[in-house]
């Protein structure tokens, strides 16, 4: 095996001179050797490297990467030197490749922490579309964000990896996966959570892995308008110290504003979860939290045994549309009882009580005196409109029940009560028809504060019909206690108007808000006028109007002082006119997902003013979508889209980003009479297009290249 030692080719390997331009001439002679071959990275050597990518495929059949020294990345936003942050070390098209050692990556993410998450680097060390692929004995910490992220590889192993980060720091999960199969997990040591940003994934196995303090466990992710499979995966011999959601399966993830109308789902399915013992920070240590649309079938709960890392902590499960079996003793200890148990059982029945809301049944039980294999048979529901609704068991209690919880779960809600010995009453949503806010209304000062588990939205409309909100009144989110921390934790929105039809938001102001200022999920007839909103220019991902599943939505004569963006899944018939955006990350703005599906359509966008505003126009269909660029399929289809009358100043220098999806063009795009200035006098600005099919009329400036001209 030929050796190819980077301290050949220039490094320095001080830590302070940039060894970047030495390591990509290393390894292009390693890539290019025609046998075997040893990228040699010594011992005793720090070694400072910027955003580097190292691309195959190799002649050699067999590639080693030999980790001895520690590797720094740039310290902090201001020393990264490229546009492109998505990834410090990018491996990509690499087959039969071993990185081993028992050298450090050192991230140096704690610059990258104390700004919106928006900004930080998808990764550390990318792995995308490799095979065969060996990671071993190698320490990672201190990621900006994830730490290693595996995208389109098949055949991987990885195994006694160290992965760390500080408890505060945000988003720094340890291992995401996205359309990988036969990945084996094993031996390591995760101190900053594992999540997947699951599509298409089958055959991995995580096993003999040590968590600590981490926000998540062994966690599969999706989001609730994914497509895809996630099958055969399979956690074994797992511990946990003081982790937050030890097992988790969430489906909704970043769900907050997309759960109106959606039928999509990832299909989830073979899951066990087998030998894993420790304690969670969390009340709920097991959460299978399915999609709604697509159950989750064949999960296998195999000897768990978790207990409260609080003393005066209880611990319990949840359950939403999956379904399994547990085998063995299933349960979590109580501190002061060791002998206790719980057991839990959702109903596949749904209810539907003479009126809006649907209802789906599951109970759970804590035993003090052990499990003897009984549960309720059947439920009967009565009550509707504003009577009480009492659940009815069919069976006797039985002795050595010591207490015991039912759920009843809206559409997007969840309640919990203790159902011994009363009935529970539960009423229909909100039916008045006009809300008048004529004083101010102030959110809970901060996380701490919020009393509910529940964070997804302060203040929530559900299935209104005619539904007027308006009067001079304030809306204040106290969002600044959130902007400090993860952006995670964040409540999605303010202010959420869900399933609501004929719809009239007149002459209020909202700001400070936590996240999402204004939310519109699955409504259809909207107007949306004078609305002020404002947010601080450094309040993290404080969007002013999200839209997702609406049609026919008008918003004019506002003033958006914090964003405007679409979380936009067939979405159709919007127009937003005579609005002012001053000093927002994002003007007038169309985003999706590389993975999503659906369609936005005959959008408009007219009489825009913008003072110093970055991205003042802009379609991105490449949000977030730093885990998904192989989905070569997917994509959401733009079609007649207008930005008409706009002018301003720019923070950018790309006024007018394009920038579509690389499998479905943005079609029928017409920019008419658009006057942009750069927002600083030594800066020109350009326009960017990909992928989209656009005609430009009148004064279009800056001109966007590649435009159909028509005079008027």
């Amino acid at each position: 095996m030929l050796n190819f030692n980077v301290m050949d080719y220039g490094a320095a390997g001080n830590g302070v001179a940039d060894d970047t331009l030495a390591f990509i001439k290393a390894w292009n002679a390693t890539c290019s050797s025609s046998t075997g071959a040893l990228l040699t990275i010594p011992k005793e050597k720090t070694f400072f490297l910027n955003p580097t990518k190292f691309t195959g495929p190799c002649k050699a059949s067999e590639v080693t990467v030999m980790l001895s020294g520690n590797l720094v990345a740039p310290d902090g936003p201001k020393a990264w030197k490229l546009e492109d942050k998505s990834t410090w070390l990018y491996f990509q098209g690499v087959e039969g490749m071993t990185v081993t050692g028992n050298g450090q990556i050192n991230g140096r993410g704690k610059g990258w922490w104390d700004i919106s998450c928006r900004y930080h680097p998808g990764s550390s060390l990318r792995f995308q579309d490799c095979g065969n692929l060996h990671v071993d004995h190698i320490k990672i910490y201190d990621s900006p964000q994830t730490h290693i992220s595996l995208a389109g590889c098949h055949g991987a192993e990885l195994s006694s990896i160290n992965i760390d980060s500080p408890d505060s720091s945000p988003n720094t999960d340890g291992i995401h996966i996205s359309a990988c199969n036969n990945v084996n997990i094993h031996t390591s040591k995760i101190g900053s959570g594992l999540g997947g940003s699951v599509v298409d994934v089958q055959n991995i196995t995580v096993q003999r892995a040590n968590f600590s303090g981490t926000t998540n466990g062994a966690r599969i992710k999706t989001r609730q308008e994914g497509k895809g499979s996630v099958r055969n995966i399979h956690f074994s011999d797992l511990n946990f110290n003081a982790v937050e959601n030890p097992i988790i399966i969430d489906q909704h993830y970043g769900d907050n504003e997309a759960r109106g109308g959606l039928k999509a789902g990832v299909s989830i399915s073979g899951v066990t979860y087998s030998r894993a013992r420790g304690t969670s920070k969390t009340p709920v240590a097991i959460n299978l939290n399915c999609s709604s649309s697509v159950a989750c079938t064949g999960i296998t709960l195999d000897t768990i045994q978790l207990a409260p890392a609080a003393k005066a902590r209880t611990l319990s499960s949840f359950c939403n549309n999956a379904h399994g079996t547990a085998i063995g003793a299933v349960y979590v200890p109580r501190l002061d009882d060791p002998h206790s148990r719980t057991f839990e059982s959702c109903s596949t029945d749904k209810f539907q009580i003479n009126g809006p809301c649907t209802y789906q049944i599951c109970y759970l039980y804590l035993y003090r005196s052990g499990y003897d294999g009984w549960k309720p048979e059947s439920i009967t529901v009565s009550g509707y409109y504003t009577s009480p609704i009492t659940f009815y068991y069919n069976t006797f209690i039985p002795n050595g029940v010591h207490k015991g919880f039912i759920y009843w779960r809206f559409i997007d809600d969840t309640q919990r009560e203790d159902i011994f010995p009363e009935s529970y009453k539960i009423y229909r949503p909100l039916q008045s028809q006009q809300s008048h806010y004529y004083g101010n209304l102030v959110a809970p000062d901060g996380p701490k504060a919020w009393k509910l588990e529940d964070k997804s939205t302060w203040l929530h409309f559900q299935g209104v019909e005619g539904l007027t909100v308006t009067g001079n009144g304030q809306i204040n989110g106290r969002g600044k206690g959130w902007w400090d921390i993860s952006c995670r934790y964040h409540p999605g929105s303010s202010l959420r108007f869900q399933d609501c039809g004929n719809l009239h938001v007149d002459h209020i102001k909202i700001y400070d808000s936590p996240q999402t200022h204004i939310s519109l999920t699955g409504c259809h007839g909207t107007e949306l006028s004078s609305i002020n909103i404002d947010s601080p220019d450094k309040s993290p991902n404080t969007d002013g109007i999200h839209i997702s599943a609406c049609n026919d939505v008008n918003i004019h004569t506002s003033k958006i002082g914090s964003g405007l963006g679409g979380s936009v899944v067939d979405v159709q018939n919007i127009t937003v006119q005579r609005a002012n955006f001053s000093g927002t990350t994002n003007g007038a703005r169309i985003k999706t997902r590389q993975e999503g599906k659906g369609s936005v359509r005959n959008i408009h966008f007219i009489d825009l003013n913008f003072n110093n505003v970055e991205n003042p126009i802009i379609i991105d269909q490449h949000y977030a979508s730093e885990e998904a660029t192989h989905l070569k399929a997917a994509g959401v289809s733009i079609s007649g889209v207008t930005y008409s009358r706009a002018r301003g100043t720019s923070k950018t220098p790309v006024a007018i980003n394009l920038n579509c999806s690389s499998t479905v063009p943005c079609t029928d795009i017409t920019l008419d009479t658009i006057q942009l200035a750069p927002a600083a006098k030594a800066q020109k600005l350009s326009s960017y297009s990909n992928n989209a099919h656009v005609t430009a009329i009148g004064a279009v400036n800056p001109f966007l290249s590649g435009a159909v001209k028509i005079d008027k």
